[in-house]
């Protein structure tokens, strides 16, 4: 489908949050999101966010937005790679990545695709999953089809606020009685550093496995 302004508006004002009922609405959704967001200057929220992060060897960042994980990294000398369900974002993070030098361009790599259409992208010694849970149709299946991006000695960094916020974008919080449930099925166990703002707490959660 095309979303446009009108569907926001009505999206916006009823309770059901039909946009996370029907997955094409979804990524509908998410489209207009990022066309509407293009010009939006979040690097310094982004940094402060990417405070906890220690980063190492390959890194995948799940729900890249329009790349400001993605560059960041790579211009510190990693190999990126950043997922996001939108093309519309991920054509702006293309635009921003060619802005760059080459070699900067030759350690990122972009895919569009939802988490739960993902192949075989292979393994990453970081896996971040920030900003992403409070957002998606259901979050159990996007941690779980997360975990499987780790190497056996990988750092899985989740952030999300604990509880649902303003933003219509969010859903959901996500706690950290949730996050330590959801890392038990899969043999993770997680460390937090919260982050307390004036709209709440900020679940800041790092995973290895056991």
């Amino acid at each position: 489908m095309i979303y446009k302004k009108k569907n926001f508006k009505y999206d916006k004002k009823n309770p059901a949050m039909l946009h996370i009922k029907d997955k094409d609405r979804y990524k509908a959704f998410y489209e207009f999101s990022a066309e509407e967001n293009r010009n939006v200057v979040l690097n310094s929220y982004k940094r402060n966010n990417l405070k906890f992060i220690v980063p190492k060897g390959d890194i995948i960042d799940v729900g890249c937005h329009v790349g400001y994980n993605v560059i960041y990294y790579a211009e510190r000398g990693f190999n990126v790679t950043g997922v996001d369900i939108s093309e519309n974002a991920i054509r702006y993070a293309t635009e921003r990545v060619e802005k760059l030098s080459t070699e900067v361009q030759d350690r990122i790599t972009l895919i569009n695709s939802d988490i739960s259409d993902l192949g075989d992208v292979g393994k990453y010694d970081t896996v971040i999953l920030m900003e992403v849970l409070e957002h998606v149709i259901d979050p159990e299946e996007a941690f779980g089809r997360t975990v499987p991006l780790m190497k056996k000695d990988a750092t899985l960094y989740v952030s999300a606020p604990c509880e649902r916020i303003g933003n219509f974008a969010h859903v959901r919080g996500i706690t950290e009685e949730w996050i330590i449930n959801e890392g038990e099925k899969y043999g993770i166990t997680f460390q937090f550093k919260n982050h307390k703002h004036k709209r709440g707490v900020k679940m800041r959660a790092i995973g290895n496995f056991k």
